[in-house]
C-alpha cells in the first residue's frame, strides 16, 4: 500500500510547522523549502485546517500553526484524514463486483493487515517524528536577484512571504476554523443538525462494527455508511479512541436508559432489561467481549461501574458487615455482565430476558443467604 502525494505533502507541512516552534509558517516558505507547488500546498493546508490539525492566522503577519500540541497529533489520524480510501482490494471499496464476495476469506485478512498498519501509525505522534529544529535562516524569505523577473510578481511573492494570507490564497472561513471545536454550532437549528450528524456517525459505526465483527474501525468506511465526508467524522471524533468511547456509551444508552443502578432495587431488577438489550445488539456485544477495541472501551467504563456498584451496596446493605458487602458487590459485577449473558445464552440456551431473570433470582437468593448468615453470626 502506497500513500498519495497529498498525504506526503501534509506530513511534510506538519513537520515544518511543528519544528517552527511557535513561529507562523507561510505557504511560500513551505513551498520554497520542499520545492513543491504553492497551489498544491495550499490545498493541503486547507485540508489540514479543516481536519483540525492546523490553524490559519490571517493578515500580513499571518501563517500556519498547529491547532493542538504535537504530542496529541497521531500520524495515523493524519493519514486517515488525508487519504481518499484504504480499499486494498476491490471488495473493500464501494463498488464491489467480485463474484466470490461472501465466500472468500481474503477480505478479513486484508482488514487485519490494514488495521495493523494503522496500529503502528497510531502509536506515533508528530512530536515523535520531529525533524531537526529550523534555524531562523530556514524560515527566512529566499533572496531573489535584483532582475529576477516581473516586478509585480516579485512584489506579490514578497507579500505572501511576509505572511499575508488573502482569501484567494487561504480560503478557510471562520466557520472552518472552528469546525473542530466541541461546540461547532451557534443556534438551536445548528445544534439539532450537529446532534443528528453525530447520531448518524454513531449508527454508522454500529453498522460497520456489526459487519466486520468489531475487528477494526475505519473512518472512511464509517463516513461512507453515515453519508458524510471523512473530515466530518474527524470533527466530531478526532481519533479512534474518542469515537469508540462515545460509541460504547451510545450503545449502552440504547440498551437501557439506565445502565448503572441508583439503588439496590435497581441492581436486582436491571438484569432482565439489560440482557434483553444485549440480545437486540448481539453482534456488537459479542464484539465488545472478544475484540481488542471492545475490551479497551469496556475497561474505560470500569471506574464508573465500580463506583456505582459500591455506592449502591454500601447504602443498600448497611445491615451486612463490610466483608460480606464486598463479596456481594464482586458477585454482582460477575453476574450483571455481558460475559454472564453470553455464558447463559450459549451454554444454557436462555434468551436474554430469561438469563436476566435467572441472574436477578440468583442475586436475591445470595442476598437472603448473606443476611441470614449475618443474623446467625450475631
Amino acid at each position: 500500500m502506497r500513500l498519495t502525494s497529498f498525504t506526503d505533502y501534509a506530513l511534510r507541512l506538519l513537520l515544518m510547522v511543528q519544528e517552527a516552534d511557535g513561529r507562523l509558517v507561510t505557504i511560500e516558505q513551505a513551498a520554497t523549502r520542499f520545492q513543491l507547488s504553492r497551489a498544491n500546498l495550499m490545498k493541503v493546508a486547507n485540508e489540514l485546517t479543516a481536519s483540525g490539525f492546523l490553524t490559519g492566522v490571517r493578515g500580513r503577519s499571518g501563517g500556519l500553526k498547529l491547532a493542538r500540541e504535537a504530542g496529541s497529533i497521531r500520524i495515523g489520524d493524519v493519514v486517515r484524514s488525508m487519504e481518499p480510501d484504504f480499499a486494498l482490494v476491490e471488495c473493500l471499496g464501494g463498488a464491489n463486483e467480485c463474484v466470490i464476495s461472501g465466500a472468500c476469506r481474503l477480505p478479513r485478512a486484508f482488514r487485519k493487515a490494514r488495521q495493523a498498519f494503522f496500529d503502528e501509525l497510531d502509536a506515533v505522534t508528530l512530536e515523535d517524528v520531529a525533524i531537526r529544529p529550523f534555524s531562523p535562516a530556514d524560515l527566512a524569505t529566499p533572496t531573489r536577484p535584483a532582475d529576477g523577473g516581473n516586478s509585480h510578481q516579485a512584489m506579490a511573492e514578497r507579500h505572501v512571504t511576509d505572511g499575508d494570507l488573502t482569501d484567494a490564497e487561504f480560503h478557510v472561513t471562520s466557520n472552518d476554523m472552528n469546525a473542530s471545536d466541541s461546540r461547532p454550532y451557534e443556534s438551536p437549528l445548528r445544534r439539532a443538525q450537529a446532534e443528528a450528524t453525530r447520531e448518524r456517525i454513531l449508527q454508522a459505526t454500529a453498522d460497520v462494527l456489526d459487519e466486520t465483527g468489531g475487528d477494526e474501525v475505519m473512518f472512511d468506511e464509517i463516513a461512507k455508511a453515515a453519508g458524510v465526508e471523512r473530515r466530518t467524522v474527524f470533527r466530531y471524533f478526532p481519533n479512534k479512541t474518542e469515537l469508540l468511547r462515545a460509541f460504547w456509551l451510545w450503545i449502552g444508552t440504547r440498551i437501557s436508559p439506565q445502565i448503572l443502578p441508583s439503588t439496590l432495587a435497581d441492581l436486582l431488577d436491571m438484569p432482565p432489561r439489560i440482557f434483553a438489550g444485549f440480545d437486540a445488539n448481539e453482534n456488537l456485544i459479542r464484539a465488545s467481549l472478544h475484540t481488542a477495541s471492545g475490551r479497551a472501551m469496556r475497561l474505560q467504563t470500569v471506574p464508573a461501574r465500580r463506583e456505582g456498584f459500591a455506592r449502591v451496596v454500601e447504602t443498600g446493605l448497611p445491615d451486612l458487615p463490610p466483608f460480606q458487602r464486598h463479596e456481594f458487590e464482586a458477585l454482582a459485577h460477575l453476574l450483571v455482565s455481558a460475559s454472564a449473558w453470553e455464558t447463559l445464552k450459549d451454554y444454557a440456551g436462555l434468551s436474554g430476558a430469561e438469563a436476566g431473570k435467572t441472574v436477578s433470582h440468583a442475586l436475591t437468593l445470595l442476598l437472603t443467604a448473606m443476611r441470614s448468615q449475618s443474623r446467625s453470626a450475631t
